[in-house]
């Protein structure tokens, strides 16, 4: 959409989440954005580096920043690494 860069943002968020399918397994470490665009399926990390890479290119200052998510907890509802842009 044209306008409010928030909802800018947050069409870019849905656009990259249907654009791939979650993959809560082991991310690969380094994978650029680039790499990561090319795979049908794509981790929390590889989704946030891929939105980061957009928004940037939008001219909206982004970054990376990673931590543990309850909500991603694969098994015994351990928390999991996660990232975020």
């Amino acid at each position: 959409p044209d306008g409010d860069p928030i909802m800018r943002l947050h069409a870019l968020n849905l656009a990259v989440h249907r654009r791939f399918a979650l993959d809560r397994g082991r991310a690969v470490a380094g994978r650029s954005a680039i790499a990561a665009f090319s795979q049908g399926a794509a981790s929390p990390r590889d989704m946030a580096q891929v939105f980061i890479t957009a928004a940037r290119v939008l001219a909206v200052p982004a970054r990376y920043v990673s931590g543990y998510s309850p909500v991603c907890a694969v098994g015994a509802g351990r928390p999991a690494p996660h990232g975020w842009a």
